[in-house]
């Protein structure tokens, strides 16, 4: 299992979800075609996000030793995105009600 590769991707992602949604925030008032492109934006990132966190689980099952060090890794992977997604989910629900 690469498992830098699936932190830096899925991490990679929530910040792009983040940013996207940030710009829409920011331009809603004066650009809102702009705004609902980069609110668009910001839900295929966590698309890709969930996408890439299954594939993480999916791999983790195969993969998973008795090594104590797996449990942890998943576990922090699970509290990352958990604290992202939210953050985000909560960016989008402000954009909507602007």
């Amino acid at each position: 299992m690469d498992i830098l590769y699936y932190n830096n991707q899925i991490r990679d992602e929530l910040d792009g979800a983040c940013d996207y949604i940030q710009r829409a925030i920011d331009c809603k008032d004066t650009n809102s075609d702009r705004a609902s492109t980069f609110a668009k934006m910001s839900e295929m990132e966590l698309d890709h996000a969930s996408k890439l966190l299954d594939m993480f689980k999916e791999d983790y099952t195969k993969e998973a030793t008795s090594d104590s060090i797996y449990p942890q890794i998943k576990q922090l992977f699970l509290n990352m995105y958990a604290e992202s997604y939210a953050k985000v989910k909560h960016m989008q629900e402000l954009y909507k009600e602007m």
